[in-house]
């Protein structure tokens, strides 16, 4: 449900990691330490009668409060093709407070308005599902809790 691609900046350099990680070496930088995650977490699709259509993201990342997120989706249609496109961007601050026990998640929302009623087929990252819209309230097409507030 999370596959997409993981990219780390650090000090200026980008580092892309795959299915293992690697130990850094001792240095300490100046510079935040900056994740990219994209085309990852889950969708939630809302529409209404009169076409308007939000899709939100939900990132599975657990954030703790030393952690700066910034998310961000776009959408896109062609014909009966919905397109949704995420990004989440999450910077870790090198700062000594101590963090409370928990953890929080960053959404991400984007809209498409005036879409007509009918099936679409809509992607995000590896995910795809065929859908009709508008719906009655609100739908996780790919399963999951991704419509849990």
């Amino acid at each position: 449900m999370f596959a997409g691609s993981h990219r780390i900046r650090r000090g200026g350099t980008l580092l892309t990691l795959g299915m293992s990680l690697a130990s850094c070496s001792g240095d300490i930088q100046d510079e935040p330490d900056i994740a990219t995650y994209r085309d990852t977490g889950a969708l939630c699709l809302r529409s209404d009668a009169e076409g308007h259509t939000s899709m939100s993201i939900r990132f599975g990342n657990c954030l703790s409060c030393n952690q700066v997120a910034t998310p961000a989706c776009s959408a896109t249609v062609a014909g009966t093709q919905i397109n949704v496109r995420s990004t989440l961007d999450v910077e870790t601050r090198n700062t000594p407070d101590l963090c409370p026990a928990g953890c929080t998640f960053a959404v991400a929302t984007c809209e498409v308005p005036g879409l007509s009623s009918g099936e679409y087929d809509i992607s995000h990252g590896a995910d795809s599902a065929a859908v009709t819209l508008p719906l009655a309230g609100e739908l996780a097409p790919y399963g999951g809790n991704a419509c849990d507030r």
